[in-house]
């Protein structure tokens, strides 16, 4: 946590926050994306704390499961909005705490990887033919593997490691998911 932050600990109640560059360090996100998600509409996530003559955001680790929970979703295929609306209906602290710790998604709901590549540009050589989700788990599995071949073994492993696949939906263990952005902390 950065120095410059632990006065503000007394604001946010006995949470440990993290500053913006700490969030994208962790999350490993580029920081144009972030500021444009937010601003978007689509993560309602961040608290600003009194800095000086202007104001700072801060993260709760909340926020930042939210934003990885997030930014997975895109990354799989799901609309924006969409993830959006998944993103807001978790209750972290039921999660963390409580019984609570899967998120259903029907598979019907992944469109492609088109977003995917639009938003990351070193997905330029991507098949988009392949891109489809295919409707069979075994299929979806591999394409899933595939897309984000051109990223770091660390980003793929916290993105993979909390999906299953059925037949009819993806569940993301919401849990496992806590625990690996705890683990960056």
């Amino acid at each position: 946590m950065s120095n410059n932050l632990i006065k503000y600990t007394k604001y946010l109640g006995n949470d440990l926050v993290f500053s913006t560059f700490d969030a994208l360090k962790i999350l490993m996100i580029k920081r144009g994306r972030l500021v444009q998600w937010m601003r978007d509409g689509y993560l309602p996530v961040g608290t600003q704390v009194s800095w000086g003559s202007g104001v700072k955001t801060v993260f709760k680790a909340v926020d930042l499961y939210a934003i990885c929970l997030f930014k997975n979703l895109v990354e799989m295929g799901l609309s924006r909005d969409l993830a959006s609306k998944y993103i807001e209906g978790i209750n972290w602290k039921d999660v963390i705490y409580g019984n609570e710790g899967y998120l259903f998604i029907p598979k019907h709901t992944f469109y492609s990887f088109q977003e995917f590549n639009d938003e990351l540009d070193e997905l330029d050589e991507f098949d988009q033919e392949e891109s489809e989700i295919p409707s069979d788990s075994e299929n979806a599995v591999k394409v899933v593997h595939e897309a984000p071949a051109l990223l770091s073994e660390d980003q793929l492993a916290i993105r993979l490691s909390n999906l299953s696949f059925c037949s009819s939906a993806i569940v993301i263990d919401l849990k496992g998911l806590a625990r690996e952005v705890d683990q960056r902390l």
